[in-house]
């Protein structure tokens, strides 16, 4: 009975502590393919406000907007929308800082930028990809990524 009593008091120990909502995902997030590609056009962002609503991911146009919700036991899911079309993505965190994310059913990394200030800057030059050709871009960063 002792042991079954101190299995309980640890499982709620441990439960308390990986208690996941909205706020967790509040902030900029990497997403990523392991291996990153040979193109470098498998590293990806997205920017969450903490209550719910993407409010930016790399790639999209200025038409964008997105949502999401956070369980308490960390699964979460969500829809990014841009140019009329619908993205469905769905995720696991493992921890605060990072977990996994399924976007056009494909599966990436997720991590957490933990310090966006070191990440502020201007980026100008061609984006070359496989399948899309290549674009002029300009990326400025700002401390919330």
């Amino acid at each position: 009975m002792k042991k079954i009593f101190t299995l309980a008091i640890l499982a709620l120990s441990i439960n308390a502590f990986s208690q996941y909502s909205d706020a967790t995902l509040d902030g900029p997030w990497f997403i990523h393919t392991v291996p990153l590609s040979p193109n470098h056009d498998s590293l990806l962002y997205l920017v969450f406000d903490g209550n719910g609503k993407v409010t930016d991911m790399s790639g999209f146009s200025d038409s964008f907007i997105g949502d999401y919700s956070v369980s308490a036991n960390g699964a979460f899911s969500g829809n990014l929308i841009a140019d009329g079309d619908t993205f469905p993505f769905y995720g696991q965190l493992s921890y605060q800082h990072s977990g996994t994310i399924n976007l056009t059913d494909k599966d990436w990394i997720l991590s957490r930028v933990t310090s966006p200030g070191a990440l502020t800057d201007t980026l100008s030059g061609t984006l070359y990809t496989q399948d899309c050709g290549q674009k002029n871009v300009t990326i400025v960063l700002n401390s919330k990524g």
